[in-house]
């Protein structure tokens, strides 16, 4: 195969990519791209291209997920509670809807209700604030 083919593969990766869940293809594209650099200057036959797109790729795999990790890994520490809704939930103010009873309730947030614990004394339209949750789903709240 020709450089030009390579330069073909790697752009067809790369577009492949946009039609495949997750950061894979686009790995095997730049692998594909550093061969034809490579193939550009150093005539080779089809089996030792194979072997170096291999090796190139396995080397782009893991350069690539360690840049993505640290990536990722900066975009939770600049937003930790993206995707925790309890977690985003810590210090706002509810309203409670029912009866509090062995210390479960439920309380108003917007326009959900939610099921909450407390250790409080509450009445149905007492204002409480939330402090935590538990098992992700039971928010634990105490008076305001």
């Amino acid at each position: 195969m020709d450089y030009i083919d390579w330069i073909a593969i790697g752009f067809l990766l790369a577009i492949l990519e946009l039609f495949a869940p997750g950061i894979y293809m686009v790995w095997f594209g730049f692998a594909a791209l550093l061969l034809s650099g490579i193939l550009y200057f150093v005539p080779m036959t089809l089996t030792t291209q194979l072997l170096i797109f291999c090796g190139l790729s396995v080397v782009s795999i893991v350069i690539g997920f360690k840049v993505y990790a640290r990536f990722l890994k900066k975009e939770h520490m600049t937003r930790p509670r993206l995707n925790d809704m309890t977690a985003q939930l810590e210090g706002k103010r509810v309203r409670i809807v029912e009866p509090v009873e062995d210390g479960k309730t439920k309380v108003k947030v917007g326009d959900t209700v939610w099921l909450a614990h407390t250790e409080d004394d509450l009445k149905i339209g007492d204002e409480a604030v939330v402090v935590g949750a538990e098992k992700g789903v039971i928010l634990i709240i105490r008076k305001k």
